[in-house]
């Protein structure tokens, strides 16, 4: 149930972002679906793990593996917070109205205000200061507003479950009637 709201509540995020109508955002049809940062569906290595309580040690994020040198790209259409070193890692932000994506570690390929498209290339995945040496790994991590949550609620393809139809129409009742 917890799983559904916080997808409710992504879905809402992306309809409702303020980036879709600023002047040279991208369309609002981009914010609806996220793509993968990497080229191919990858592996998840480590799943997102958040803390019991906030301030706490926890993963509060994903790492999917990935190869030395790949292309890295929007999983969200919006506007890039950060792009640079971190202590020892590229970093790469993306915000779009209240989601905030963290990509790292990454050499990016973009600049500090640039607005990018999901799927589109924002950088290379680099080896040094991964999340699964001896392994390539990119993590992703997803805030809504102060929150983390888990990036795979974007990426991963949900269809809609349809009801099956009654096999008859339903018979009024007599007070229906």
């Amino acid at each position: 149930m917890r799983t559904v709201l916080i997808a409710l509540l992504l879905m809402l995020a992306f309809a409702a972002s303020p980036a879709a109508s600023a002047p040279g955002a991208p369309p609002a049809a981009d914010h609806a679906i996220a793509a993968w940062p990497l080229d191919a569906v990858p592996a998840v290595v480590h799943p997102f793990a958040p803390p019991p309580l906030p301030w706490q040690s926890g993963h509060r994020g994903v790492d999917l593996l990935g190869t030395l040198a790949a292309d890295v790209r929007a999983p969200i259409a919006g506007t890039v917070a950060l792009a640079g070193r971190i202590v020892d890692r590229g970093v790469v932000v993306i915000v779009s109205g209240r989601l905030r994506i963290s990509l790292e570690p990454v050499a990016p390929a973009v600049a500090v205000g640039d607005v990018v498209r999901a799927g589109q290339v924002v950088g290379t995945l680099e080896g040094a200061a991964s999340h699964c040496p001896p392994s390539t790994c990119l993590h992703v991590g997803l805030r809504v507003d102060a929150s983390y949550h888990d990036p795979l609620l974007l990426m991963q393809r949900h269809r809609p479950v349809l009801l099956a139809r009654r096999s008859r129409p339903r018979q009024p009742t007599r007070r229906e009637s």
